[in-house]
């Protein structure tokens, strides 16, 4: 059976694709927070964790529809990469 697309899911193509952008983002951002877990001492560790999983949560909150969502998620994710990036992590 054929995928019937955004339009017959009830969203448009530009609402799935700022979706999708910004599930990759929040992805990314924890990948970026697992990868300093594993190289992080206990204490550390334990509030890397604490900070992946408002991330996580959100992920798994994030809706097509929620446009505001969608939008703040597509504004803050690349700073908070940057962030990263820029203390070489």
């Amino acid at each position: 059976m054929s995928d019937p697309g955004p339009a017959r899911q009830g969203w448009t193509l530009e609402e799935q694709h700022n979706f999708e952008r910004a599930h990759s983002l929040l992805g990314s951002v924890i990948a970026a927070y697992s990868s300093l877990i594993g190289v992080a001492d206990a204490e550390r560790a334990e509030e890397l964790r604490r900070e992946r999983r408002q991330y996580v949560l959100e992920r798994n909150r994030l809706a097509v529809h929620d446009h505001a969502a969608v939008q703040r998620v597509l504004e803050e994710c690349p700073g908070v990469l940057r962030r990263f990036e820029a203390a070489g992590q």
